[in-house]
């Protein structure tokens, strides 16, 4: 249900139900993947840095690697925020 609400747009309700959703489900690569996306998408990038780092096939997997790389913040970047 999350991934459909998620997929439609609607990004605090989708990201509230793939968030329990992956806490009953912690194995669950494309839950977990989607729940990273829901969290970016709702600017919460240190959690969707995290669920592609808990994949045992993050390696494996193109859309994880992509969202490790959108997640990620140097220290320039964080210097520029903070500015």
């Amino acid at each position: 249900m999350g991934t459909l609400f998620f997929q439609q747009g609607r990004i605090l309700p989708g990201y509230l139900f793939l968030h329990q959703a992956v806490e009953k489900k912690l194995d669950d690569p494309e839950l977990r993947l989607t729940l990273g996306l829901a969290s970016l998408t709702a600017a919460r990038t240190t959690e969707a840095r995290t669920q592609p780092r808990r994949l045992s096939s993050a390696s494996d997997n193109g859309e994880a690697l992509l969202l490790l790389v959108y997640t990620s913040v140097t220290l320039r970047t964080s210097k520029n925020l903070v500015d």
